[in-house]
């Protein structure tokens, strides 16, 4: 309960912080500055998404999703503040692109920016800077916003902390044209484009705390990852029929992991560790598998690459029923499935939760397989 009104405490403060900054025009809406230009990509459209099939116990229900118009901001004369995407004008007003402003970005604001000339397009979010799940789903595919506006870029200014992000960009063919953004960072640039912000989230009061679901998925933005992304580089002896294990994640643990590894390998599931493979082999093995369980996570993200039809089961933890990877499912065509797993109070935060599997079910599951 008190999670819950720090919480609400925390998103009356953010809005107050955006009303003070309208009224004393210290903010502005990209339409309203001066020399903006909007280029549309995707018009405004609703999408029904399924909801997979329950092994057991019903945690989700099918989900029609508004999904918002897409395209992107062409803006003179910007400065880019740390590396979540935030913008201000020649004149240091905030402009609202959906990135709040921290009190620390005011500091990053009165140092000396590093001029770029040119055209420069900003591929960050504010939750992409390590997280493999965010850069993917929700940062990466600005990427193909910008290709499809037809402008001439010369340079990205991305997040690059991580080895995966890095191995992306080398992949798409833009590294030579890559700038790394750091919450230091503090960038004046001749000419931005920017690409819409692609998640929309919505507040789930359960009776134990406040979490956020997602409102839908991205068709465009998942075929542009499964098409773009791929290459050849094979992993010998890759298993068909996987468990990505969390044991070495900081949540989401399965706490009868021992017991749970063991039972998958007399059906022929064998475990693997995702953080021993480089990006073009996580994408390999998910390209090649037949079978792929595993609890909600960073880990499911490759099933974007998967082969239509192939099997998903989730082990969901039944306080926190999150539909990021049942969307994804469905718009790829994959035979999803998820299990209920008894929620273990580690902290009272939805990241925290370790679970435990239900073993017998599970095992059910697997003997029914044709």
């Amino acid at each position: 309960m008190q999670r819950r009104w720090i919480f609400k405490i925390k998103r009356q403060l953010k809005r107050l912080a955006l009303l003070f900054a309208r009224t004393f025009r210290l903010a502005i809406s990209p339409e309203r500055y001066a020399g903006a230009d909007r280029i549309a990509i995707f018009d405004k459209r609703t999408c029904d998404f399924g909801c997979g099939k329950a092994i057991d116990k019903t945690l989700m229900e099918p989900w029609r999703g508004g999904i918002p118009a897409f395209g992107v901001w062409r803006l003179p004369s910007v400065h880019i503040l740390a590396d979540r995407g935030l913008l201000l004008t020649k004149r240091m007003q905030w402009i609202l692109n959906g990135i709040a402003l921290n009190p620390s970005d005011m500091h990053t604001a009165i140092t000396r920016p590093i001029p770029l000339a040119g055209t420069t397009a900003i591929i960050l979010t504010d939750v992409a800077r390590n997280n493999y799940y965010h850069f993917f789903i929700d940062t990466l595919p600005k990427l193909d916003l910008v290709m499809r506006s037809g402008i001439a870029i010369d340079r990205y200014v991305v997040h690059a902390n991580e080895d995966y992000q890095r191995e992306a960009y080398e992949i798409l063919g833009i590294a030579d044209k890559i700038v790394a953004a750091n919450h230091n960072s503090h960038f004046y640039c001749e000419q931005v484009i920017y690409p819409d912000k692609l998640t929309q989230n919505r507040l789930v009061a359960s009776p134990h705390f406040n979490y956020m679901l997602i409102d839908f998925q991205l068709d465009w933005a998942l075929d542009f990852l499964s098409n773009s992304l791929p290459r050849a580089d094979s992993v010998p002896n890759a298993p068909k029929r996987l468990y990505v294990s969390r044991a070495r994640a900081r949540g989401r643990q399965a706490i009868n992991e021992a017991e749970l590894v063991a039972l998958l390998r007399r059906y022929h599931v064998e475990t693997i560790y995702l953080e021993d493979f480089s990006l073009s082999q996580k994408i390999s093995i998910a390209q090649n598998a037949d079978l792929i369980i595993g609890a909600f996570g960073a880990g499911l993200t490759n099933i974007v690459f998967c082969r239509p039809g192939t099997r998903i089961i989730e082990l969901v933890p039944d306080l926190t029923p999150q539909h990021f990877f049942q969307m994804i499912a469905y718009l790829r065509k994959l035979d999803y499935s998820y299990l209920a797993c008894d929620s273990i109070t580690r902290d009272a935060l939805v990241s925290d939760y370790d679970l435990c599997v239900p073993l017998p079910i599970l095992e059910n599951a697997l003997k029914a397989e044709p």
